[in-house]
């Protein structure tokens, strides 16, 4: 989610909106984005996991998300998907990289 703030006005410059989905609760997400300054919304999916579970990125394991990033275009539409749960730091500037190359496709 660093990544995503420190690249956020990158983002905004090419017309993307940044927003981050968690499965942990809506308090324990404010305290993590005040913590990490995110200007960005942070959304919580606890207690029933539709988002994660509609995306498929629930961990079977336990009620978690797997670290996943997708990329929709103006029209709703999902473009990239961006998994790799060895590289985070990865998702950002590849997801940036994603929106730059839709932009300039407009």
């Amino acid at each position: 989610m660093k990544a995503f703030q420190a690249l956020l006005g990158e983002f905004q410059e090419a017309g993307a909106r940044v927003v981050g989905v968690s499965s942990d609760h809506a308090p324990a997400n404010g305290v993590f984005q005040d913590q990490c300054e995110l200007e960005f919304p942070l959304l919580a999916d606890w207690p029933r996991y539709r988002t994660l579970d509609a995306f498929g990125v629930r961990d079977e394991r336990l009620p978690i998300a797997q670290r996943v990033t997708f990329i929709f275009d103006g029209e709703g539409v999902c473009r990239y998907v961006l998994q790799d749960l060895d590289e985070v730091e990865y998702h950002a500037s590849e997801a940036l990289s994603s929106v730059k190359e839709m932009a300039a496709g407009s």
